[in-house]
């Protein structure tokens, strides 16, 4: 059978999540574009008077579009078609246009991460297409209709079937938004193929021995890194002793940490041979972790046992993934258990976590490696520390009832492999039919009212009572199904929490660091506000609600109607308490004025990725509900 496969639509969508970011983030002057909702256009007038005109298919909440067609760049030279995102952004620089933004290194890296993103989702789409042709060969010799119907029938098959990793590794576009989503620099082909999660191959995570007077531990309880890891693999014991002691060192004085295998072949024995000549740290041969990779390609499940559910590995990978390098620093490493330990004994107040609908899923151990040689700089300690990290998290399905199901909320937004419908259609589906809903709308309407019920309160909850706001975005969020019915909501990753001690403090909270400067610490309410209000908001709800318009036609003023309600309700009852009315207030007064801050991504890219993160001003569809007339 020979594969067809649309160059056309992979550049059709970075093209238009380019030309989304350059309106959105008011690259392009506001004065200078022109929207038409009647014939749904976009007409830009660039500085020498000629014009870029684009079809799309709707304006839609937070400025998100899709286009249509190519784009026509119209001058007194005629009309081009412009089909490719790296002849949009030449056509622009000849423009001069990028003149005022971006040095000439900052754009030429730009275009390379554009066209490295580009290249890899034409390689993500041609792996959806062979892996869809060859699941849909053995469920429709299984009588299987969705996805549902096929993780179901697996595993009665494999009782060490996992779920939440089939669905993790249908995410095929990455971020919504993002025009570098697919950015992997520093993967070449054959390794694309070998490691990210739509190819679905089996990684085996490698062990490096680190002498543990150079190891940097967190532990959320009172196991250390290496004895959470023995408990789920005993047979690694006698295999690494023997070979520990073919180097003439004694297995005791070692900790252990999973590495990625492009990192310990392309960094770890390049970066690290002075430390591997001192036995400092020794790279294993005896033994490897089999396992699958996760939305976030450094993040692993690895392969199941019978006895219990494995922790999920977050290990350190030193190439240009979309927002920056995939490294975790020591103080990632440290803050993140300490943060999941906080946050445990935080959700045990929750309304949702005590009806079992809303859960942290803790980081419960963190190491990297700590050099002390005064031969290496301050700069270089912190690279060594970086480029040899791991964290351990939980596993969400640990914490599933009977014939429950999670996935990252990223894939609700994907295509099914089994039935090409978007894998949350197939849920309303399972859910309309479970429910006896007459009509598929209605289902879809209670499906969502169910989900942000599940969500909202607890997140906004966090942010008022506590002063901590979560990174909830399509990726960190894992929604809990059964039969297609959203019943419980887990959150993960903590790397990007943001905290107003102020307010966790007079909760009779503390959280002591060894690094008192970490990120996560914000000197002021806006920065709480602007983290939870995109990554949940726009990233999360807003794409939800995009797609249900999409495939139901249900309006989005409706949808954020639904929204706000939920909100409002959820701040009513914050505001009874005394001790925190005003922190609910102001909070509720940011999340419902007329604008609310977006994450400016491709402003940062064109800043070279090195500044603190840039937001931009979008009109606010719980504020300006005429935004959808």
């Amino acid at each position: 059978m020979r594969l067809k496969v649309d160059k056309k639509h992979a550049k059709r969508t970075i093209l238009s999540k380019l030309l989304q970011a350059l309106v959105r983030e008011s690259i392009f002057n506001k004065e200078s574009i022109k929207i038409c909702k009647i014939d749904n256009s976009i007409e830009i007038t660039l500085q020498d008077e000629s014009k870029l005109i684009a079809l799309i298919d709707s304006f839609n909440s937070f400025e998100r579009f899709d286009l249509l067609s190519d784009l026509q760049y119209v001058s007194q030279q005629g009309v081009q078609n412009i089909n490719h995102p790296l002849e949009l952004l030449q056509l622009l620089k000849d423009n001069s246009f990028f003149d005022q933004f971006c040095s000439k290194d900052n754009f030429n890296n730009f275009c390379e991460e554009i066209n490295n993103s580009l290249s890899n989702l034409i390689l993500a789409e041609i792996s959806y297409e062979l892996i869809k042709n060859e699941y849909q060969k053995s469920s429709q010799e299984s009588n299987v209709k969705s996805s549902l119907q096929w993780i179901q029938l697996q595993k009665t098959l494999n009782c060490q079937f996992s779920p939440l990793s089939f669905y993790e590794q249908c995410v095929i576009q990455g971020h919504p938004l993002h025009p570098s989503a697919k950015t992997k620099i520093g993967f070449d082909i054959e390794e694309l193929i070998s490691y990210s999660p739509e190819w679905r191959n089996v990684v085996s995570l490698e062990l490096v021995a680190v002498k543990k007077s150079h190891c940097k531990l967190t532990l959320l309880e009172g196991y250390s890194f290496s004895d959470l890891l023995f408990k789920e693999y005993p047979i690694f014991i006698e295999k690494i002793k023997i070979e520990l002691e073919n180097k003439g060192v004694d297995f005791i004085n070692y900790d252990f940490v999973p590495v990625h295998p492009w990192q310990r072949k392309n960094l770890i024995l390049h970066k690290f041979k002075t430390q591997i000549a001192d036995l400092k740290i020794i790279p294993l041969k005896s033994v490897n972790i089999p396992s699958l990779s996760m939305v976030s390609f450094r993040s692993f499940a690895p392969e199941q046992s019978i006895e219990h559910k494995r922790h999920h590995i977050k290990t350190t990978l030193n190439l240009l993934s979309p927002s920056d390098f995939g490294l975790l620093s020591s103080k990632v490493t440290e803050y993140a258990p300490r943060v999941s330990k906080m946050l445990q004994s935080i959700q045990r107040d929750l309304k949702g976590f005590q009806t079992g609908q809303f859960r942290i899923h803790a980081e419960v151990s963190g190491v990297s490696y700590i050099e002390y040689s005064d031969k290496f700089s301050k700069i270089e300690k912190e690279e060594l520390s970086q480029n040899l990290s791991c964290l351990l998290r939980e596993n969400p399905e640990d914490n599933l009832k009977a014939n429950e199901v999670c996935l990252p909320a990223a894939a609700l937004l994907e295509k099914s492999p089994i039935s090409g419908k978007s894998i949350m259609v197939e849920f309303i589906e399972e859910y309309c039919e479970k429910c006896n809903y007459t009509l598929i709308e209605q289902a879809a309407k209670s499906f969502f009212k169910k989900y942000i019920s599940l969500s909202i309160p607890s997140l906004l909850t966090l942010l008022s009572r506590y002063g901590l706001s979560l990174s909830a975005h399509l990726q960190n969020c894992v929604p809990v199904f059964s039969r297609g019915e959203p019943v419980a909501f887990f959150i993960r990753d903590f790397s990007h929490i943001r905290i107003y001690k102020e307010r966790l403090e007079k909760q009779n909270f503390t959280l002591n660091l060894i690094s008192e400067d970490a990120p996560i610490f914000c000197k002021n309410i806006c920065t709480l506000h602007k983290n939870l209000f995109y990554s949940f908001f726009q990233n999360n709800i807003g794409e939800i609600i995009i797609d249900l318009y999409k495939n139901y036609s249900i309006s989005e003023k409706e949808l954020w109607n639904e929204v706000k309600q939920v909100c409002q309700e959820t701040f009513a009852t914050l505001k009874i308490d005394p001790l925190i009315q005003l922190q609910a207030l102001e909070d509720e007064e940011d999340l419902f004025k007329e604008t609310i801050q977006m994450k400016a991504m491709t402003k940062m890219r064109l800043n070279g990725g090195r500044s603190d993160y840039l937001f931009v001003g979008i009109k606010n569809p719980m504020s300006d509900l005429e935004l959808f007339e």
